[in-house]
């Protein structure tokens, strides 16, 4: 399989604090906002910057040239001119995804919202932030619902909120308001309005902080507005409902001169329910895309201009025709690349099955993403017609220690990343939880059944249904600001429709109650409503980023435990603590994991686990046997006693006795005795992290026991015994370390069955030679173990198999305890005062113990 090094401190550190959080925190019903009296001190109190034109696609006129007189910026209005538009946006429909919903949540157009209401207003809350607490000082609104009739007819002096403090339906009015949020927080206004009065001594410190309040107030109510925003949304703007906005760009690329040309796909959700619930939601995926020549190295700036130009038409009869060179997936604060063009996937097949094998694999089961690559690009099984739409699986489960702070009920199920397959996705959530991707789609076949009339494009508001965006009227093109911030500032509709994108607003009411909100003071942990699209760190950027880190994962089968909730349910809240917590211990962990993989490969479960590149547990399972030696205590001998086998036992001590005792005869001495047992075991261990350890042991050992009497006058009595011994232990094992020598402490349970076989007296075997088996008397364990030992582990290697095997030695001593199981209800208490002194001496239920030293070697991978 793979090994790796163990789990890093941080990692490990985060997991402790939220255990603690666990237990220190109360348990949250349902989040919702926060007062607006209270929400400051969630919030960083900075404002953000709008993130710049990238020189390429400023040098090659990407929106167009102004200068150029055939220049027209008419229809729309939005700073592009209206052929490059018409060209972009035919771009923009060849490459759109589809997104397969695992939430019946979908990403939508805002400005429904605005349309649908006669108000909706962007709010400007103001703070004085001059003492150590922040002070609300008040709440102005501009009315969106109500702009776009009349422009301000008077220009920016700060009087237009003093006029009308909330607001109105008067549009001029509004337009003014709007127009002096413009003059004061957009780039290059210089006007008197626009100065940082933080800088000047003696005047309060005013921070103001600007947001949409979308429906709802949390994760209850934002589900139930979806449904209704769409009813509510006129029939014939509802086939766009359903909407994401397009940001195309030019990048240079790095060591290779050339271009990239990227369409960066933007979505918004009205909500984000997940590990940290916030209002609003802007994720985004990027697709990369070439001629079907040149998608192995870089655009020429020539190659760049056809496109723009339409020179290289967006069809599939193009003669070199446009195809997917990348698609970027961007979730939470990862991006996971899928590459089309490395290796190449529009080779003949047996051209890029050569390259896959020359190719080194750097994680392990990395052919698979290659494999997926060239599934998606292609409609049908012959590879005969190129797909030109990525599938971006959207909304996952989000599983984290989290869900044990919530009440039962659906909760976190809406993380809005996009992701390529379905999986489970570790430590990308707060304190490094999971998020599980459950639907899967098989593109080809709904590609056909799609050409076929078969299936739908949406919206839904279930699951496991599948979105198309290649629809103009479901695309709306975003260009650089740069674009629109002189426009907005002197054209009353420009800023009416694209005022929000240059704004430094927020998607959402500031911040909302979540498990871990306010930890940090003044500080984003994830309860936060986010930034618009030209303030987001991956805005003109593809790939990594300073606010994305590359997730390049190791693909494991879902078969091993990784994280104590890989169990958790997202309906259970705090009673994921019982049977879902109880499924990480054995035997429990075994039976969910080995035994009913085979069923869940028959009904082909498509549920791989990806684990980032770093920082992952150098092994996942093992088998382990070895040798256990065991001494019980003298208290085991009582067994002889079993009511199968007692009247025989007495029997062949009286007939000894009478045959060959006199008046005269009386006992001298006599000794019990019990060997020690060697047997050996076999083991199954799951490594859940770098050091915790369950394991899952059956055992067998056998020893000889018994007691012999010694007589004045007469031949000893022997009775004499082989205990066959049988047992399963589930333990649970603590590394104090993480290097190659470990010492542990563990401690477990266990069923244990046993009986007496080849019983004898004397040399002559018992009529009835065997007992029947003894052990629990329920479901409930017999055996209890506590224990501590130390592991050689002498090298830690990385690979698939076989070279990712360990080999480890492994020395314990464990102390067990156990109830005898003998049942003496069967014999007359008469006959039992004859061999016991008192009533008191009778063995039955009490505790018994025993020790054993293992000496074992574990194969790991």
């Amino acid at each position: 399989m793979i090994g790796l090094q163990p789990m890093c401190g941080a990692r490990g550190a985060a997991l402790a604090t939220m255990l603690v959080l666990v237990v220190g925190s109360p348990m949250v019903a349902a989040a919702q906002e926060i007062p607006r009296e209270e929400y400051l001190r969630h919030l960083p109190l900075g404002l953000p910057r709008l993130v710049q034109q990238n020189p390429a696609s400023a040098d090659l006129a990407l929106w167009g040239d102004p200068d150029d007189p055939a220049y027209r910026d008419v229809a729309p209005r939005d700073g592009i001119d209206d052929g490059r538009h018409a060209n972009l946006l035919r771009l923009a429909v060849r490459f759109a995804p589809f997104l397969v919903q695992n939430t019946g949540d979908f990403p939508t157009d805002f400005r429904v919202y605005m349309e649908n209401r006669d108000s909706f207003p962007l709010v400007v809350d103001t703070w004085e932030t001059s003492g150590e607490e922040g002070v609300f000082r008040g709440t102005r609104e501009v009315n969106f619902s109500a702009l776009g009739g009349a422009a301000c007819d008077a220009p920016p002096d700060g009087s237009a909120f003093q006029r009308a403090p909330l607001s109105t339906s008067d549009s001029a009015l509004e337009d003014c308001k709007l127009l002096e949020l413009m003059d004061r927080f957009t780039p290059g206004s210089g006007s008197s309005l626009s100065r940082d009065e933080t800088l000047i001594r003696g005047e309060p410190a005013l921070f103001d902080v600007l947001y949409f309040n979308f429906p709802g107030d949390g994760p209850g109510s934002w589900k139930a507005s979806y449904r209704p925003e769409y009813e509510a949304t006129p029939e014939e703007r509802r086939a766009s409902f359903p909407h994401s906005f397009v940001h195309p760009f030019l990048v240079e690329v790095a060591g290779d001169p050339g271009y990239e040309l990227v369409l960066q796909y933007w979505f918004f959700y009205p909500s984000n329910d997940s590990g940290m619930d916030h209002e609003g939601d802007w994720e985004h995926m990027n697709v990369v895309v070439s001629p079907r020549s040149m998608v192995e190295g870089a655009l020429t700036a020539e190659t760049v201009r056809r496109i723009l130009d339409g020179e290289i038409p967006p069809t599939d009869e193009a003669p070199d025709p446009l195809v997917i060179k990348r698609v970027d997936y961007y979730f939470h604060r990862f991006v996971m690349p899928l590459d089309f063009s490395s290796p190449n996937v529009y080779l003949p097949r047996d051209e890029w099955e050569r390259e896959v094998r020359a190719r080194p694999q750097e994680r392990f089961r990395e052919h698979e993403a290659w494999e997926a690559a060239r599934y998606m690009a292609y409609e049908d099984d012959l590879e005969r017609v190129i797909n030109t739409h990525p599938f971006g699986y959207i909304g996952a489960d989000n599983k984290g220690i989290n869900q044990a702070l919530e009440m039962p009920g659906p909760s976190n199920r809406d993380p809005h990343g996009t992701y390529p397959f379905p999986g489970r996705y570790s430590d990308v959530g707060p304190g490094g939880s999971t998020d599980q991707v459950p639907s899967y789609v098989d593109s080809r076949e709904f590609l056909r059944d799609l050409r076929a009339g078969w299936e739908g494009l949406g919206p839904d508001f279930r699951g496991e249904e599948v979105l198309g965006l290649a629809d103009p009227d479901r695309l709306t093109l975003l260009p650089d600001w740069e674009r629109l911030v002189d426009l907005v500032r002197t054209e009353p509709e420009v800023r009416w429709r694209w005022g929000w994108m240059v704004l430094p607003l927020r998607w959402g009411f500031p911040a909302t109650r979540s498990p871990f909100s306010g930890i940090l003071e003044n500080f984003d942990t994830g309860n936060v409503a986010p930034q618009g699209p030209a303030y987001n760190a991956g805005w003109n950027v593809t790939g990594a980023s300073s606010g994305f880190e590359l997730y390049e994962p190791h693909t494991i089968p879902s078969v091993f435990p990784l994280a104590l909730q890989d169990n958790f349910r997202n309906d259970l809240g705090f009673l994921n603590l019982t049977i879902p917590t109880l499924f990480n211990l054995p035997p429990l962990d075994f039976l969910s994991r080995i035994a009913a993989y085979p069923f869940r490969l028959a009904l082909e479960r498509r549920d791989p686990v990806y684990y980032p590149k770093d920082g992952v547990p150098f092994r996942f399972v093992g088998v382990s046997s070895g040798v256990s030696v065991q001494t019980f205590a003298d208290d085991f001998n009582a067994l002889a006693l079993n009511p199968r086998q007692y009247e025989q036992f007495v029997a062949s001590f009286l007939a000894h006795y009478i045959v060959f005792a006199d008046e005269n005869t009386e006992v001298s001495g006599g000794a019990d005795f019990m060997d020690t047992a060697v047997g050996t075991f076999f083991q199954v261990p799951f490594y859940v992290g770098g050091k915790f350890t369950s394991e899952n042991t059956v055992r067998n050992t056998r020893t000889a026991f018994g007691t012999r009497i010694e007589f004045n006058n007469m031949p000893d009595y022997t009775y004499r015994a082989e205990l066959n011994y049988w047992e399963y232990a589930g333990s649970v094992r603590y590394s104090l370390n993480d290097s190659r020598v470990q010492p542990f402490l563990k401690g477990g349970y266990g069923w244990a069955w046993y009986r007496l076989e080849d019983v004898q007296s004397g040399g002559l075997p018992f009529q009835t030679p065997e007992s029947k088996w003894m052990g629990p008397g329920s479901v409930w364990p017999n055996v209890w173990h506590y224990g501590l030992g130390i592991e050689l582990i002498p090298s830690k290697r990385v690979g698939e198999l076989p070279g990712g095997l360990d080999l480890a030695f492994r020395l314990e001593f464990s102390r067990y305890s156990q109830e005898l199981g003998l049942d003496l209800g069967q014999i007359p208490l008469g006959e039992l005062e004859v061999l016991f002194p008192t009533l008191a001496d009778v063995p039955g239920s009490e505790r018994v113990h025993r020790n054993d030293f293992l000496l074992g070697i574990t194969l790991s991978f």
